[in-house]
């Protein structure tokens, strides 16, 4: 199924195998074991994995996702957001509609709120990060990170812009630090 795209544009055969590989490693899927399995006996995030890496064959510019994670385990959710970071820093584009606000501070570098059909807010994540009410005045619900790293702000641990958890552990942890070290000490600018 990963070769189908390249097949298709009418690359040659050794263009074709050597996307495939790149596709198939870009996608999670270990080629020498995937290469020769039949789609219908692999599992639901397996066939998910063969579909991304069908589209990754083609080396595309930009990739659009409806819902990326929808139904994958925490696992495969989390190496799927890892895959696309990569691409991400290969310069491909991604555009992906999602409910999960997890996913949007992961990867996203503009956040833009939709509902009944029209556009509701455009902001830079970084925005939406400093200042969780622009998600709350839209009626959504600020994600447990964006609380987090709000609460830590009011108690002065500087201004945190973690996307991920990880990082927002290390960012209040200096905060603290800076706290405990002393009324001199500040925390402000802490990243």
């Amino acid at each position: 199924d990963s070769a189908c795209g390249p097949f298709q544009a009418k690359g040659t055969r050794a263009q074709g195998g050597d996307g495939v590989r790149w596709s198939m490693e870009q996608g999670g899927l270990n080629f020498d074991a995937f290469k020769d399995r039949p789609t219908v006996a692999l599992s639901g995030g397996e066939k998910r994995e063969v579909a991304l890496a069908g589209v990754l064959a083609l080396r595309p510019q930009v990739l659009v996702l409806d819902e990326p994670t929808a139904g994958l385990d925490p696992a495969a959710a989390q190496t799927l957001i890892g895959t696309l970071r990569g691409l991400q820093r290969e310069g491909v584009a991604i555009v992906f509609v999602t409910h999960n606000l997890d996913e949007v501070l992961a990867l996203a570098d503009r956040l833009v709120v939709m509902g009944g059909g029209r556009t509701l807010g455009n902001f830079p994540t970084g925005q939406v990060i400093a200042r969780p009410e622009l998600l709350e005045q839209h009626g959504f619900t600020v994600p447990p990170l964006l609380d987090l790293l709000r609460g830590a702000r009011a108690l002065g641990l500087g201004e945190l812009m973690a996307r991920r958890p990880d990082e927002a552990a290390q960012q209040i942890l200096r905060g603290l630090q800076a706290v405990a070290d002393g009324p001199g000490a500040s925390a402000e600018g802490v990243q």
